[in-house]
């Protein structure tokens, strides 16, 4: 708790409340980066568009 004064001498009590990420919490918002990461990756990928692009219209 911090103490806050005011010129008048009147004082005011701050509170601030953090609340940390658990392990848990953490190694989701790194997991869910990995996968953004990895989407966009293979969506960029020019050998894996070119087997889709040859190889998706065979299958079907």
């Amino acid at each position: 708790m911090k103490d806050f004064y005011w010129p008048s001498g009147c004082g005011l009590n701050l509170m601030f409340i953090m609340r940390a990420k658990s392990p848990f919490e953490i190694r989701n918002e790194i997991y869910q980066q990995l996968v953004v990461q990895a989407q966009q990756n293979l969506q960029q990928d020019r050998v894996l568009q070119d087997l889709c692009s040859n190889l998706m219209p065979k299958l079907l």
